[in-house]
Order: structure tokens, then sequence, then C-alpha cells
């Protein structure tokens, strides 16, 4: 066995070594960048050792590039880098103040966009959707953005 053989299935080895690590080494492409040098050097030396033993790295190469990417895909799906079906769109918390969406206040502080707004005996931080709010203007809680609550101001008619 000549060296040039060694080195050759050395190469095309580690190529699809790299391959099939970048399926648990999230590299954004680097790593099978460089699975895809080293494998081309693979076939590129047996090439040089002669014509019919390069045909075959390149054929076998192929073919367990496929077989890689197949059996990388499967240990993909159980990696602990892709998230599951029960932990898909998780919060780390309920939303606050759903409840009160709906509900009437008043400004406790002036909201030039932000202050305190008091709904029922309680005061919140608010935000307001439109204009600045002057002091004891009365709202209607609109929504929930993070801890806020976003008011409207409510006309008289």
């Amino acid at each position: 066995m000549s060296w040039a053989f060694a080195a050759a299935a050395g190469l095309i080895v580690l190529g699809l070594a790299l391959q099939f690590a970048e399926f648990f080494i999230p590299s954004f492409g680097a790593i099978t960048v460089c699975a895809l040098i080293v494998l081309g050097l693979g076939v590129y030396v047996a090439f040089g050792q002669n014509i019919a033993f390069g045909y075959i790295a390149l054929g076998a190469t192929a073919v367990l590039w496929v077989v890689d990417i197949a059996f990388g895909a499967r240990f993909l799906r159980r990696s602990p880098l892709v998230l599951k079906e029960s932990e898909a769109g998780f919060q780390s918390r309920e939303a606050p103040h759903l409840n009160l969406v709906g509900r009437e206040g008043q400004v406790h502080t002036v909201l030039k966009p932000s202050g305190k707004v008091r709904v029922g005996e309680e005061l919140y931080d608010a935000v307001s959707e439109t204009v600045v709010l002057e002091r004891d203007t009365r709202v209607r809680v609109t929504g929930v953005r993070g801890d806020q609550l976003v008011v409207r101001p409510i006309r008289n008619v």
C-alpha cells in the first residue's frame, strides 16, 4: 500500500467526519466548506496515484457523502440543538396583564408616551397608543406590550 493510497483514504475519511461534525457544531457552513476542501484534496491525491483509483475514490466519496448527510440528519432530529414540538414557541412566563385588555382606567402620570395608569386600585406601567395623555385622562387598555399596558384615550361623545 503506497502513501498516496493511505493519504487519499485518510483525507476522505477526515472530510466525511468534518461534514458529520457540522450537524453537531453549528458553524454556519464553515465546517462543511472545510470538509469539501479536504474531500477534494483526497480525490485529487487519489487521481495522482492513478486514474482508476481516482474514479473509485470519487464514486465512493459521492456515495459516502450522501450516506453521511442522511445519518447526520437522522441524528440531528434527536439533537439538543433542535427544538422539539413541545418546546416550539416557548415563553419564559405568561404575558402579564392580558386580563386587563378592554378595561378602563385613568392616567396617573403624564404619558409622553409612557408613564403610569391606574386600572381599578392598581398602578401599571403604560404607553400611549396615540398622543401625549395628560394626568386624569380616561383611557381604555387596548393591549399589552411586554410588561406595559397599551392604552388609548376614551373620547367623550
